[in-house]
């Protein structure tokens, strides 16, 4: 057994005895973003990352099967694979790419005389090499901490790349400056490092396929010239590298109701018309029972009252109920009190005298409330606790030498002839 079997029988156990599997799911939910519906990650040993309809397979990579390696590598790895793959689902596009190496195709075969499969496979190389660093660089600004993660796998896959024919290290080394920043040292390359910079950072993939186009007309020279002297097993080598995506920018507006067939939309506007427009009984067809437009059909609108949207039905919480904390509800509805029914609330105020204490001016006092109002007066007086500035000196036997002793109840008070930290009466470590 070589070191690759050796290195994919460890890759094996590691996948059948390590948790990767929900760690990777628990991934999925940070990573998917909003407009693809990915639901699904299997891990495997294919070692491949295909997006079949809302399930992703994540089978690792050849480059990663390396006898230095164990499940700590492996584990970041799959994490890094599984996040490009989201991130192809969500921002590459099938039919741009699918464009692309179609031009390259015509554009070769017219101008260079070579195969229309050549020129095809030769922009579609390209483009994947283009789409996989901007794809990464989305990827680094949606979660940063991916970066670490990122430049490991990245040079993992450099250092793995076998030398083979010029074609393919010409390619290779394009690759190396795009996902890596390795300064080029081929000269047709470096004369095309602004262009590739300004893919990197292209907002879509219609708009790095068109700077593509660019650098593909700039190099065409070079690889017509390399693909003359490549050999069969070289392109097939090539082939082996190619990409193709899940989703393009159609399929993904379709899927979420933004597309041209309404089949696929999930609410279609038949629908919304007809929720918006008048029932034939004279009522409104968005307010019956099933709208989620209605109040109580679980919606997120905001609603202040019961659940038919009235303030004045409006039932009062008990004192224990939930949300209280054991206090009535003091803001209550703006129609307590307005309304032409009976009103109960917890808190009830003794009706108004007709007769006061306190006479206006050219008003007697009643004799009668005068008195109830000195009664209540007294005995409040009477219930208060008295706070003195200093209270009354009590007698305290000593412990220690069984003398009664003086000490004052206000600790911020000292008493004539104590000494600093003797005593309750000065704090210890104040100042004389």
């Amino acid at each position: 057994m070589d070191g690759f079997d050796a290195a994919l029988a460890r890759y094996r156990a590691f996948l059948a005895h390590d948790p990767i599997t929900p760690l990777l799911r628990r991934s999925l939910a940070l990573l998917v973003p909003g407009n693809i519906r990915v639901d699904t990650v299997t891990a495997d040993d294919s070692l491949r990352c295909t997006t079949d309809g809302t399930a992703v397979t994540v089978g690792g990579a050849e480059y990663l099967l390396r006898t230095d390696f164990d499940a700590r590598h492996w584990t970041a790895a799959l994490r890094v694979l599984l996040a490009r793959e989201i991130q192809h689902d969500s921002s590459s596009d099938r039919d741009v790419c699918a464009a692309f190496a179609a031009e390259a195709g015509a554009y070769f075969h017219a101008h260079y005389a070579l195969a229309p499969e050549t020129g095809a496979l030769l922009g579609h190389r390209i483009l994947n090499i283009l789409e996989q660093a901007r794809t990464d660089n989305i990827l680094c600004c949606r979660f940063p901490g991916y970066l670490p993660l990122l430049r490991f796998v990245c040079y993992a896959q450099l250092e793995a790349a076998a030398p083979g024919s010029a074609l393919a290290a010409l390619l290779d080394e394009l690759e190396a400056f795009a996902l890596t920043g390795i300064p080029c040292g081929t000269p047709a390359l470096a004369a095309v490092r602004a262009e590739v910079e300004a893919a990197i950072l292209a907002p879509s993939a219609a708009a790095c396929a068109d700077i593509g186009r660019q650098i593909l007309a700039a190099l065409a020279p070079e690889l017509a010239r390399l693909c003359g002297i490549a050999d069969a097993d070289a392109l097939a080598r090539i082939a082996s590298q190619l990409v193709d995506y899940a989703f393009s920018e159609g399929d993904r507006a379709e899927a979420f109701g933004d597309g041209c067939d309404s089949r696929l939309r999930l609410r279609s506007e038949a629908q919304d018309a007809a929720r918006q427009g008048p029932s034939a009984d004279g009522e409104d067809a968005d307010l019956e029972k099933g709208d989620s437009a209605a109040g109580g059909s679980g919606d997120n609108s905001e609603r202040h009252g019961d659940m038919s949207g009235s303030l004045a039905s409006q039932e009062v919480k008990p004192s224990g109920s939930a949300g209280t904390n054991g206090r009535e509800d003091r803001g209550r509805s703006s129609s307590v009190g307005r309304s032409g029914t009976k009103q109960t609330s917890s808190y009830r105020f003794a009706p108004k005298s007709k007769h006061s204490a306190t006479p206006t001016p050219g008003r007697r006092a009643c004799a009668k409330c005068s008195a109830r109002a000195g009664a209540r007066t007294a005995a409040l007086r009477s219930a208060r606790p008295r706070r003195t500035p200093c209270s009354p000196r009590r007698k305290k036997r000593s412990r220690a030498s069984g003398q009664l002793s003086s000490v004052c109840m206000s600790p911020a008070r000292v008493l004539p002839g104590s000494t600093p930290g003797s005593g309750r009466g000065w704090p210890s470590g104040m100042p004389a």
